[in-house]
């Protein structure tokens, strides 16, 4: 069984599994789970307790201020369940899963079909019932390869610290008379949809920490995570997305001869020793790369000193060569040829901080100082290389590019 599914929590297993989906069949099969409700009512404390909620959302599931999307993430963001709430809304049989693969280091989309229509029976193709029941399981859904992308990955457009169509779209705040339609929305959801199975399944955090949990009141803590769900989700995902990223970037023919130039650029070392010929041979390459990848902007927090232009420019370049493209960066849908301004941010660290360390550990062997599991992340990576100081973390850097190995 993958590590975020805890015995305590089922006992009905007789086995250990690799996956949530492999899971979620035992559970139809076994406890004779045959609705949604029975099945979220059964998960794991951890992902019960760890989730977001979508009112306004461009998935397959409609969604609605009174029912919205849930989309539980546990306690890393490796296991992605999203479910609706109402008989009415488009997409109320269907479970869909996002799983991430250590092994494979990408997710894997599939999802569930409990009674199913004829209609979404027949637009599942590749769907397969479970046994004697009603629940049908589609291993690669057609439907959401168009968006999730091949490899699929989560989509999650918008960036700290605002969340478009989430509630708490703002910081997670859910307080203020800038967010009356949203605060309004939320009081219905709380008297009409939480009610209803699916939702009473969720485990919300206490409302003494928040009236308006599992978000933000006036009064909440900012460091009290429980209640900023948008925040930790977006942690997660900039944190697995960076590893598929980088996994990707490794495929390229052109990673081991720029590798160690990239790492440069977002060490924030100078650039200066660059000649022209390098110069002229990154430019010739980007030329060549899809428009939709030249787009790509590295605008964020990690380098907004003015002094770090050529570094920002050389990087995204760099990026683009390697075959990775803004909607890649950005968890944006796939191809629709948008790169948000600032890229990809959590608010604990952005895609550059995670490449960054990507990058160090393949170059050096070394772990750059994060807290790369948890959500305490105090420091920039690009200031923590084995605690040695910027001129000499650089000068190692420019010692691999200067003399690369064959």
């Amino acid at each position: 069984m993958g590590m975020f599914i805890l015995l305590i929590f089922l006992t009905i297993f007789t086995s250990v599994f690799a996956s949530i989906t492999d899971d979620i069949k035992t559970l139809v099969l076994k406890k004779n789970a045959l609705t949604i409700d029975e099945v979220v009512a059964q998960l794991p404390e951890d992902l019960r307790k760890n989730f977001t909620l979508v009112y306004k959302g461009r998935a397959l599931l409609q969604t609605s201020y009174e029912f919205p999307a849930a989309i539980l993430f546990g306690k890393d963001g490796k296991v992605l369940l999203s479910f609706n709430g109402s008989p009415t809304q488009r997409g109320f049989s269907s479970l869909d899963v996002l799983e991430y693969n250590e092994d494979s280091q990408e997710y894997k989309a599939s999802r569930f079909l409990f009674s199913p229509s004829a209609r979404e029976l027949k637009a599942a193709r590749t769907a397969e019932r479970i046994g004697n029941t009603d629940v049908h399981y589609e291993p690669k859904p057609r439907t959401c390869m168009g968006c999730h992308g091949m490899p699929e990955h989560p989509i999650f457009e918008s960036s700290y610290p605002e969340w478009k169509g989430f509630y708490g779209s703002q910081r997670d705040h859910l307080y203020g008379t800038h967010l009356k339609p949203e605060i309004e929305g939320f009081e219905r959801f709380r008297i009409i949809g939480k009610p209803t199975p699916r939702y009473q399944a969720l485990i919300f955090p206490s409302e003494n920490g928040s009236s308006m949990s599992p978000y933000m009141d006036e009064g909440t803590s900012l460091s009290a995570h429980e209640y900023r769900p948008n925040l930790v989700f977006g942690s997660y995902l900039v944190r697995t997305n960076a590893k598929t990223i980088f996994k990707y970037m490794k495929k390229s023919p052109e990673f081991e001869k720029y590798k160690a130039l990239l790492t440069l650029s977002l060490q924030k070392c100078s650039l200066a020793k660059l000649d022209q010929e390098t110069i002229t041979g990154i430019d010739s390459l980007a030329a060549k790369v899809r428009k939709d990848s030249q787009s790509l902007k590295l605008n964020s927090s990690y380098f907004l000193n003015p002094e770090l232009h050529l570094n920002r420019t050389v990087a995204a370049k760099l990026i683009s060569i390697m075959g990775i493209s803004s909607d890649f960066w950005n968890l944006a849908v796939r191809g629709n040829g948008r790169s948000p301004e600032y890229g990809y941010w959590s608010g604990y660290g952005d895609t550059l901080n995670f490449v960054h360390a990507e990058l160090i550990r393949d170059l050096f062997g070394i772990e750059m100082k994060s807290h790369y599991q948890e959500i305490k992340f105090n420091e920039s990576l690009g200031d923590a290389f084995e605690a040695r100081d910027q001129a000499s973390s650089c000068e190692l850097i420019w010692k691999k590019f200067l003399k690369p190995s064959r």
